[in-house]
């Protein structure tokens, strides 16, 4: 994807190759679609468990893999929200994801199974912490929206990062722009201490940019959501 493009002067360089986000990200993505319909159609209701299998390149980036990243980082971030779902916690639907490191199975291309068996086998994770993960997800119905990583014999989950404090997110020159443009959004002044922001984002239904007001105050050198 990085690598130079051969295109004449008046051309348009060609679409990437996006066939590793198709397999890997749409597939998941219909694959849980479908999953949540049909758990719901038990009767009784019995809940259901979601398990994607991501990769060790779901968690951290590899230069010469791209887009097979972005796939399996998608992965990640479509089971940690689903699992934030409020309402599919209720009907005891989880969705989780594994994050393997190498293991031997018959997508490796010819002859690599005995190149890293005989030149580094400590990278080799056995099938086994694979089904440890899977069954981890599956005996427990509290664990959901998390990415285990499985490497050697080790299944541990890798949360993710906590949020930034509020103050380290606001940037100076994004609160002089709104505060600029405070008139335009409320009917009063801003009282002392009070900060505006305004936030873009993409509404997850309409699918059309919405703006968002956000009202700070300012407490003791710290910021407060009002």
């Amino acid at each position: 994807m990085s690598k130079p493009l051969e295109v004449g002067e008046n051309e348009v360089p060609p679409k990437p190759a996006l066939k590793t986000i198709e397999v890997n990200t749409y597939g998941p993505l219909y694959a849980a679609y479908l999953a949540i319909h049909y758990f719901r159609t038990n009767s009784p209701p019995t809940g259901g468990r979601f398990v994607v299998t991501s990769s060790a390149a779901g968690l951290y980036g590899i230069a010469d893999l791209p887009l097979y990243c972005t796939s399996k980082f998608g992965n990640v971030g479509m089971v940690r929200s689903l699992g934030m779902d409020k309402q599919m916690k209720k009907e005891g639907i989880t969705f989780n994801a594994i994050c393997p490191g190498w293991v031997e199975t018959g997508l490796a291309p010819p002859g690599m199974i005995d190149f890293v068996r005989k030149h580094c086998p400590q990278i080799i994770t056995p099938m086994s912490t694979i089904m440890k993960a899977y069954n981890i997800f599956l005996d427990n119905p509290d664990i959901t929206g998390q990415a285990y990583e499985c490497t050697g014999e080790l299944a541990e989950p890798r949360p993710e990062p906590p949020v930034l404090s509020l103050v380290r997110k606001l940037i100076p020159s994004q609160l002089m722009n709104a505060i600029r443009f405070s008139s335009l959004w409320l009917k009063e002044p801003l009282k002392q201490r009070e900060i505006l922001i305004l936030v873009k984002s993409v509404h997850p239904k309409k699918n059309e940019m919405i703006d968002t007001v956000v009202v700070v105050r300012s407490e003791k050198k710290t910021l407060q959501m009002l």
